[in-house]
């Protein structure tokens, strides 16, 4: 993007530091969103920011730490005043004398060591008592780090959002419980409470700063509150950690249909640990870039991949199709239509799919026209960069055999794949031996058995055959012949 180009990051997940690193993960020490890394590219004057929806249904992203001016304590003529009371003990039961009684000014801790004694691994227990007075009304959901609960107003927060009026004061009590019991965590504890007031107008907020800004960046996708192991959550798409459709999330699509109706050029980036169904998206946005679940820096790279800094040449480990119909059942174990190798439809974009900022034509591939099945196979590919910046090409090799010997041989498969960083024009002669291993196929009772007397597609190119431009691969037959 030009320099001064006024942006507006939009979506659940512009700010989500969840997207970063999904399930069973370390908290990292300098996370960077993709807010973050957008604002850091253009200037904090150059963004407008609004999370535009939920991630789905009642679940949001973008929940952060309460603030310290709502943070409130009684005082001993009982006048309220700033933070909350932290009774702290030295054991998780909290029995006995605590340690000490203090005012902590807000509650977002991430404590290298105890902050009972300072000691690694310690068991402890830690009270906040006080109260909350919200500067608007509206509905607030709260999350929790882990090992604590939270109790405000009344009702425990797990239990749904809090009914909270603006200058009232709600009665909040946290408990944080430190101890060596699976699958609790003694290193490195937390206590954070954190909120989200689910009644603000957040279409609108989005529409607005699309209206301020050039461009618009719409960050979304899911996370790993949505899908993941045994979650609790059960909304449209979703069912205890499973996916029940591919579709993005209803209000994101609406929110995207919307801010594509203002004729801004709207760039889509999704995060999400397993596929999703596009479609509208693919159709009508100009560039959609999927993060998956990045790391800690993603939101630097993600800016500069968007600002060009360099040429993506990421490719998708998975494929993406359309909807789940003709796909075989969850307990079904065959792999009838399951993965790249046995999908008979057309995807929404295929395994090993991955577009650049520049372009590669194959040529001069050179297959043995017959080759012994149980000796490796020499294969090779020139591979020439045809656009106008440098660029990082995977050049993939797929099998294709000519009679499936059982439903469980592949009707595709990828055998090898290597990287090649080209300049403009530049040439380099990719090669490959193809080992027996990789050659063949497994029989009924799950044998390797080489392929002899058999003939087969070898295509060398940036994608899966029938999936990339005539000058995206190159191919050519071969013939196996028998011991």
């Amino acid at each position: 993007m030009a320099e001064g180009t006024k942006v507006a990051v939009i979506g659940p997940n512009a700010d989500n530091e969840l997207t970063l690193v999904a399930n069973y993960f370390g908290y990292p020490t300098a996370p960077v969103t993709a807010l973050e890394g957008v604002m850091a590219k253009a200037g904090a004057e150059n963004v407008v920011y609004a999370p535009g929806s939920a991630l789905a249904g009642g679940v949001f992203g973008n929940h952060k730490p309460v603030e310290a001016s709502v943070l409130k304590h009684a005082n001993d003529k009982g006048a309220l005043e700033p933070g909350l009371t932290m009774t702290s003990s030295d054991n998780p039961a909290r029995e006995g004398d605590p340690v000490s009684v203090t005012v902590d000014a807000q509650l977002d801790h991430h404590w290298k060591t105890s902050p009972i004694d300072g000691s690694i691994a310690d068991e402890f227990g830690i009270v906040w008592e006080g109260f909350i007075v919200p500067e608007e009304d509206g509905a607030y959901s709260f999350e929790t780090a882990r090992e604590s609960e939270a109790i405000i107003g009344g009702q425990n927060v797990s239990d749904g959002p809090v009914e909270m009026k603006a200058g009232e004061a709600y009665p909040v009590s946290y408990t944080l419980t430190v101890e060596r019991f699976w699958p609790r965590n003694t290193i490195e504890p937390m206590a954070s409470l954190s909120w989200v007031n689910r009644s603000r107008n957040w279409a609108g907020e989005a529409l607005a700063a699309a209206e301020e800004a050039d461009a618009v960046l719409f960050f979304g996708g899911i996370d790993a509150d949505l899908e993941g192991e045994e979650l609790s959550v059960e909304i449209d798409g979703f069912l205890g950690g499973d996916r029940t459709h591919l579709k993005l999330p209803r209000v994101q699509e609406d929110l995207l249909k919307k801010l594509h109706a203002t004729d801004k050029l709207v760039v889509l980036v999704n995060f999400s640990g397993s596929a999703m169904a596009l479609n509208w998206e693919a159709e009508n946005l100009p560039a959609i870039v999927h993060a998956f679940y990045p790391g800690e820096k993603a939101g630097s790279a993600i800016a500069d991949l968007l600002w060009g800094e360099f040429s993506p040449s990421g490719r998708l480990p998975v494929t993406f199709n359309t909807s789940l119909d003709g796909m075989p059942a969850f307990d079904d174990y065959s792999m009838q239509n399951r993965t790249y190798r046995y999908y008979e439809g057309k995807p929404l974009y295929p395994f090993g799919h991955g577009l650049s900022y520049t372009s590669f034509a194959y040529s001069d591939i050179s297959v043995p026209e017959a080759q012994d099945g149980a000796e490796a196979m020499p294969v090779s590919v020139t591979v020439t960069n045809t656009g106008e910046r440098a660029g990082r090409e995977v050049v993939q090799a797929y099998i294709q055999l000519d009679e499936r010997p059982n439903p469980s041989t592949p009707r595709v498969e990828l055998v090898a794949f290597d990287v090649v960083e080209l300049a403009p024009g530049e040439s380099q002669t990719v090669k490959f031996d193809l080992s027996p291993e990789r050659l063949g196929y497994f029989d009924k009772d799950g044998a390797l058995v080489a392929p002899a007397g058999m003939s087969a597609t070898l295509s060398l190119g940036g994608g899966q055959p029938g999936f990339v431009e005539d000058t995206g691969a190159a191919s050519a037959r071969v013939t196996f012949t028998a011991d």
